[in-house]
């Protein structure tokens, strides 16, 4: 699976107790700090590109992650999701997209495709919550990971 993650945003991943999901970055991972110390498995490659990551135990609350790259900075939020874990992820540089293409639309939002990135337009007349910020009319968020409204994956 590929992801492309805009800079200054919250990325979500889905990890199980049962097996271990990797992320593999463009550039060496220089830093990464997930949850506490013991919460869970992590091991990098050889080149520090690829980063293992398993919980030691499932968790019902959300855990926050940080990456440091050579390149960029990461934020992610680790969710436990033992039916959906994400297996092998590539981590791409996403950016706004000068096209964008309709692929779901609901009674909260609509959500266009681009290459690189999502472009997600509130339908309410009040602000709603998508992958951790609250967003007054229309935003840019990375593609290939879930997108999350008001704590309920839609997409």
């Amino acid at each position: 699976m590929d992801a492309f993650i805009i800079p200054k945003t919250m990325a979500y991943v889905f990890l199980s107790t049962s097996s271990p999901t990797t992320l593999h970055f463009q550039a060496p991972v220089e830093f990464m700090q997930a949850g506490k110390g013991s919460d869970f498995d992590v091991a990098f490659s050889k080149n520090r590109r690829s980063l293992v990551i398993r919980p030691v135990g499932t968790f019902s609350e959300p855990k926050n992650m940080v990456v440091i790259s050579e390149e960029m900075n990461f934020h992610f939020k680790l969710i436990n999701m033992e039916s959906q874990q994400h297996d092998f992820v590539y981590i791409h540089k996403g950016k706004a997209n000068s096209t964008y293409v309709k692929k779901f639309e609901n009674d909260l939002v609509k959500i266009h495709e681009g290459d690189s990135s999502l472009y997600i337009v509130n339908k309410l007349p009040t602000a709603i919550e998508i992958n951790g910020a609250k967003v007054e009319r229309q935003t840019f968020i990375s593609k290939g990971l879930p997108v999350i409204v008001d704590g309920k994956v839609i997409y």
